[in-house]
């Protein structure tokens, strides 16, 4: 691996993958963050088992290559470099140096395929929907959420997509909450997608915060339950995504 790239827009891909990594866990590699070379883009993928982030960046790429960092700490080395350009490369299988400016560290990381694999989602099917509106459906169903770590079928919302229009529903075995909104580009040839987010409340807490993505997008696979900022139910569009 050996690239260049701009560190805002790298930290902007970067921050929002702290909030998936495991700080806790009995398995080491759920602490790192996966980071992948091809097609003249970084790519980046976090994930606890449950919940799964993607996304990706654009960079002037002379070697491709992958490897695992610890996520913390290679957020903490980015965000203290006072360079605009930073160049990540890959010494050997598991060692990353990182340079910016006068600035220069190198971290050990894990093999690529010591990773989780990550499921994939069909795109065959997808809507945009405006993520203040999605939002706003959220803050609706929220408190609506169980917190029992128990009943996780409820720790979270059901999506249905339905002609022109998006409902979601939460409930905790008390208290039930509907919420449902208007989606232009569904038609009735559409018919119901439904989709279960898991982990919701904390993450539906993340998407409900003042953080506005321009759009969000969800695929019609049904049998996936991974959020994902690339491919999965959950996607804020990041920039540079189709």
């Amino acid at each position: 691996m050996d690239l260049r790239l701009n560190r805002n827009e790298f930290l902007a891909e970067l921050l929002p993958m702290q909030g998936i990594v495991e700080r806790r866990t009995t398995i080491p590699v759920l602490s790192h963050l996966l980071l992948t070379v091809r097609d003249d883009k970084l790519h980046l993928a976090a994930t606890d088992l449950d919940v799964s982030l993607t996304s990706h960046c654009d960079a002037t790429v002379k070697r491709d290559g992958g490897i695992a960092v610890q996520a913390k700490k290679f957020a903490e080395i980015i965000r203290a470099l006072a360079a605009d350009e930073v160049r990540l490369l890959q010494d050997d299988q598991q060692a990353l140096t990182i340079t910016g400016g006068s600035s220069r560290f190198k971290i050990h990381g894990l093999s690529p395929q010591d990773f989780p694999t990550l499921p994939e989602v069909g795109r065959e099917q997808t809507v945009e929907i405006p993520f203040s509106q999605f939002r706003r459906m959220i803050a609706k169903v929220l408190f609506a959420v169980s917190t029992e770590e128990s009943r996780f079928q409820l720790n979270g919302a059901l999506l249905k997509f339905k002609p022109k229009a998006l409902e979601m529903v939460a409930t905790d075995g008390h208290r039930l909450a509907l919420v449902e909104g208007e989606v232009a580009g569904l038609g009735e040839a559409e018919g119901v997608l439904t989709s279960v987010l898991p982990r919701g409340r904390a993450l539906c807490a993340r998407l409900a915060g003042p953080h506005r993505p321009p759009e969000l997008k969800s695929p019609g696979d049904t049998n996936s339950k991974d959020p994902s900022r690339q491919s999965t139910p959950l996607k804020p569009a990041a920039k540079g995504d189709a």
